[in-house]
């Protein structure tokens, strides 16, 4: 719970799932130093989806570098939007290997839990960046906190999928002889 220009704000998953017309259901495991203990999920075998082809193992780093396009794509999207952290992005946390395996395996995830967590995670740091800024402003919208005389500020160009980011990432254009498309 928190005030704001006297408005108290009281919320949980359930209620952020309303906001962001998100469900609030499915894991809520929130961890960056290590894995989950769920018999369901299997550490290698969650290595080997993202890992096919290299000899990466449990206890050392995993490099975006050696995911294939898609999943660095996905990686991408997953560490700076949906569980936006500071600093770079060369390496997956558990947390980010544990997000796009629900993805992938299209298990449910309950966004809204690890976005109140991450949100809390990042109170703590003394030096990091304010994570979700258009979801704090669709929060203080709905309990009708008024915002004025704001100003507008520009995307930063890390936030913009393009031809040319996606062509850092690796994505290559493949031509389909059967539709005729790129």
């Amino acid at each position: 719970m928190t005030k704001v220009n006297r408005i108290v704000i009281k919320f949980d998953d359930k209620i952020l799932g309303q906001i962001l017309n998100v469900p609030a259901a499915g894991s809520k495991f929130f961890e960056t130093k290590k894995w989950p203990e769920d018999p369901e999920l299997v550490f290698d075998d969650c290595l080997r989806v993202f890992y096919p082809n290299e000899n990466v193992f449990g206890g050392m780093a995993k490099p975006t570098n050696l995911l294939g396009a898609e999943h660095r794509l996905l990686h991408h999207i997953t560490a700076t939007h949906i569980l936006p952290t500071s600093g770079g992005h060369e390496k997956m946390s558990y947390q980010d290997l544990y997000i796009m395996w629900h993805v992938v395996i299209g298990k449910p995830l309950n966004l809204p839990h690890l976005i109140m967590k991450n949100m809390l995670r990042a109170t703590s740091k003394v030096e990091g960046a304010l994570p979700y800024g258009m979801v704090i402003t669709k929060i203080l919208s709905h309990f009708g906190i008024v915002f004025g005389n704001e100003d507008a500020s520009r995307l930063y160009v890390g936030d913009i999928y393009n031809a040319s980011s996606l062509k850092t990432m690796g994505w290559k254009r493949v031509f389909d002889s059967e539709k005729g498309v790129q």
